[in-house]
């Protein structure tokens, strides 16, 4: 980034990271020794008919038949993740899980005004176990710093969200990313990932992190490898390959409503050294032949390292097969 205006930003982003750190713990921003988290990614497919019941199965709310609102539900029960991070939710999509899932708290704004309007890459936490020290979004522009910008070439605006969350039950501090990239343009994802990974390059070396998303790209693609970081002091590993080191042709998680799964993965749950992924699946559910989402969510689990590691995370030694299994929509 050699935009002095970027540059400014980034400064600015990691000291009040650090400000608020200091103000809240001061314990060792590690996750604690023995602790499990369980995080899942879900490209929940938007309502673009702004919560009007449509004969369409696809929409969100649907005339006769069970909603593929409660579809979405179910799936996040089933799972009960500690932490859950959603793509292309709506404000109202937003305000509908909320209902759902009081035990939650959420943050997130909607990418074309910074408030609510358009898109939420937003973070679902358990507040029973987490307490937010600091929260932002940032966008994947020219000018990360501005609502509603937009990278040149770029099919419409995409943005980061983040939260620095405390674990009560390590008192400790752990940074959660979230966000969605472009669909269209390769170089608008490279710009993306080069805007996100000089933010995590900017945060306390030993913070803890989690990115996660609909990355719109697979493991060979340029843009994973600028955010994985292979070469940056701080690395991360994607949880998923951890626990299956050897790639499939049945990974992919987009689905088109069809129920297929041949390809690879464009829904991530990277990490750094602060966990090993001892678990990871790619969740099928089908209601009926109805899918909740023309994405399959990816779940995994995270088990604290107790000393810092260092090169690559080792495989997983309880790792969980990818599902596919037939249901009826819960009444």
């Amino acid at each position: 980034m050699k935009n002095a205006r970027n540059q400014g930003f980034f400064r600015g982003f990691a000291a009040s990271l650090l400000l608020a750190m200091c103000a809240t713990t001061t314990s060792h921003a590690r996750a604690g020794e023995n602790t499990t988290l369980d995080v899942m990614t879900f490209n929940i497919r938007g309502d673009f008919n702004q919560g009007q019941p449509t004969d369409d199965p696809r929409s969100w709310l649907v005339n006769g038949q069970t909603d593929r609102k409660d579809l979405v539900i179910e799936i996040i029960r089933d799972a009960g993740p500690d932490i859950l991070g959603v793509q292309e939710a709506f404000r109202n999509q937003v305000d509908d899980l909320s209902a759902a899932f009081p035990e939650y708290a959420f943050y997130g704004v909607g990418r074309e005004d910074g408030v609510a309007a358009g898109e939420h890459s937003g973070i679902f936490y358990r507040s029973d176990r987490f307490e937010l020290v600091e929260s932002d979004t940032f966008w994947l522009s020219n000018t990360p710093d501005v609502a509603g910008s937009i990278f040149p070439g770029a099919a419409t605006v995409r943005i980061a969200s983040w939260v620095v969350l405390n674990d009560t039950q390590t008192d400790s501090p752990l940074f959660v990313l979230n966000t969605h990239w472009d669909h269209v343009s390769q170089e608008a994802r490279e710009h993306g990932a080069n805007v996100i990974r000089h933010h995590l390059d900017g945060l306390p070396a030993d913070l803890p992190v989690i990115v996660m998303g609909d990355l719109n790209v697979n493991e060979d693609n340029a843009a994973y490898q600028v955010v994985l970081g292979a070469d940056a002091e701080r690395p991360l590993h994607d949880a998923f390959r951890t626990v299956f080191p050897v790639r499939g042709i049945q990974e992919g998680t987009f689905n088109a409503f069809s129920g297929a799964s041949f390809g690879a993965r464009i829904d991530h749950v990277l990490h750094t050294d602060a966990w090993t992924a001892t678990s990871a699946a790619i969740i099928r559910t089908a209601f009926d032949d109805r899918y909740a989402s023309d994405h399959y969510p990816v779940t995994v689990s995270l088990t604290a390292v107790p000393e810092p590691a260092a090169g690559t995370l080792g495989i997983g030694a309880a790792a969980a097969v990818s599902t596919r299994r037939s249901k009826k929509p819960a009444d």
